[in-house]
């Protein structure tokens, strides 16, 4: 890690709550970086609940008490500047969740937050980018988890797309009841569900060639390690396909009992090692990667990254190279114009900044306008005349990468506000906005709003727009080969969402043949 300020002494502490195990790292920070002083791992095992019955049992709820009353012990030890402790899959889709966070806050003090598999690509990158050099290659980051994997495409050191799949080694378990029985059933089932998921990672590559994988999770670590053992005079910190394939073979060959009594396995990693490691040599061999580096670092470490980011005042914020190309990838998949988004977008960016010192808004706003540009239309995959309504369904469910699931609910009502009617009571998720978030809607969707109807036909009619701020009003000179009659009606039509969010009067002309 490289801090761009220097910092005294600190010490931070990260908590993951996986399907598979419960993690707790504390690290000192220092001007040189992140150096763990502490690291618990607790084989709890959520996923075999939640995956089978839906909700974590009183057992397992008693085990994870016991991990955090000793976590709390070890963080009242260390006194950390910052605590902050996340939970995937399992207890992300516990029926019981609050109830279960709800105790464990009341007994230990420690509250846990459930994050979304996006989020969980974003910290595995945040992680990863700090120890591999991703700036000069395309690379294909893959982080199997107990109850989902996440697959991120990065190219030259950013985030083109990513996709989360509910196929963690311990939810595949479960699905094939612990692989008991057959062992040719097993993997025969093993393989279907392998093809499902490559299938969806074709729409996340394309036809994009990939220089190498960086793997993530305890059980990529752990094939790193066998590999070690088995090709001696190699680094546990890359595999190449051919060996892989390989440690495939021996699994296979080895029941669960064996697989600890001659591999040195944990009983907890035994079993689930083998789903990882087929479905792992499944993905580079369809996508003819040669290689995969595991730099032995996870999500934890993303957390921890981004604690120390946010104890130093120093950005380790997602920017919108990272944002808008997988904002594209969703635009993409729902059949939208991109042509015609994209023209949308440079008009409302443009207005953004002719508004800028009436508005106040920064960056991230500015950035959130151009997603909601980029995606006001995917509704149209759906249905054409209510599109706007769907765009906003779409937009709220679907993993932008670097947007927090409260920023992607803001793009989600900008874009629904594009067209049709305006913000109202009768809008349940408008309104359950606080009143500076409802302002930033209708301000930002005020803007798409008037700058979509500037390419109504999506022919680019309108080849140069003008802004005027003066006197308490707005005034848009548009210019094109055409008359433009068409786009002056619907900007007339579609000026007052901006109008009412800036008080603004909003003149708009065709500007004058020379």
């Amino acid at each position: 890690m490289r801090l761009s300020a220097a910092t005294d002494m600190a010490k931070l502490c990260a908590i993951d709550v996986g399907s598979n195990g419960i993690r707790l790292s504390v690290a000192n920070l220092t001007p040189k970086g992140l150096e763990t002083i502490d690291y618990q791992r607790i084989p709890v095992r959520l996923g075999s609940d939640v995956f089978r019955h839906g909700k974590i049992s009183p057992t397992s709820l008693n085990a994870t008490m016991a991990a955090f009353r000793g976590f709390a012990k070890s963080i009242a030890m260390h006194e950390p500047a910052a605590v902050r402790a996340i939970a995937t899959s399992a207890l992300r889709e516990a029926k019981n969740r609050e109830s279960v966070i709800r105790q464990i806050a009341a007994k230990t003090g420690i509250q846990i937050e459930t994050i979304s598999g996006e989020e969980e690509a974003r910290l595995a990158f945040l992680a990863i980018a700090d120890k591999v050099n991703l700036d000069k290659a395309t690379a294909l980051l893959i982080d199997i988890g107990g109850g989902s994997i996440e697959i991120s495409l990065t190219h030259k050191g950013a985030i083109q797309a990513a996709e989360s799949f509910k196929l963690g080694t311990v939810r595949l378990l479960e699905i094939f009841s612990g692989g008991q029985g057959d062992a040719q059933q097993f993997y025969n089932l093993l393989d279907e569900y392998a093809e499902t998921m490559i299938a969806g990672i074709r729409t996340v590559i394309g036809k994009r060639p990939i220089d190498f994988a960086v793997g993530t999770g305890g059980n990529i670590e752990a094939l790193g390690q066998l590999g070690r053992a088995r090709f001696r005079g190699t680094s546990a910190n890359k595999l190449t396909t051919t060996r892989l394939a390989g440690i495939v073979k021996l699994l296979e060959s080895l029941t669960y009992k064996q697989r600890i009594a001659k591999l040195g396995l944990r009983p907890d990693r035994a079993d689930v090692i083998v789903p990882a490691a087929v479905i792992l040599l499944r993905i580079l061999k369809r996508f003819h990667i040669p290689q995969l580096l595991i730099p032995g670092i996870g999500v934890k470490d993303g957390v921890m990254l981004d604690l120390a980011h946010a104890y130093t005042g120093t950005s380790g914020d997602i920017g919108q190279e990272h944002v808008l190309p997988s904002t594209k990838q969703i635009a993409l998949r729902y059949g939208t114009d991109l042509e015609h988004a994209e023209r949308v977008a440079g008009f409302a960016l443009e207005l953004f900044k002719a508004l800028q010192r009436l508005h106040g808004y920064g960056q991230r706003e500015r950035l959130l306008l151009h997603c909601a540009a980029l995606l006001h239309d995917v509704g149209k995959a759906i249905n054409v005349n209510d599109h706007h309504k769907h765009s906003q369904y779409i937009v709220r469910y679907s993993p932008i990468v670097g947007l927090s699931a409260d920023e992607r609910n803001l793009v989600s009502l900008i874009a629904r506000y594009h067209r049709k009617s305006l913000p109202k009571p009768g809008h349940l998720e408008f309104m359950a906005l606080d009143a500076a978030d409802r302002k930033r809607v209708k301000y930002l969707g005020g803007m798409l709003r008037l700058t979509n109807a500037m390419d109504i036909e999506h022919g680019g009619q309108v080849k140069e727009v003008a802004y005027r701020l003066r006197n308490g009003a707005l005034h848009v000179t548009v210019a094109g080969k055409t008359d433009l009659a068409l786009e002056l009606w619907a900007m007339r039509q579609r000026a007052n969402l901006l109008s009412e969010a800036s008080g603004l009067n909003i003149s708009i002309s065709r500007r004058s043949k020379r």
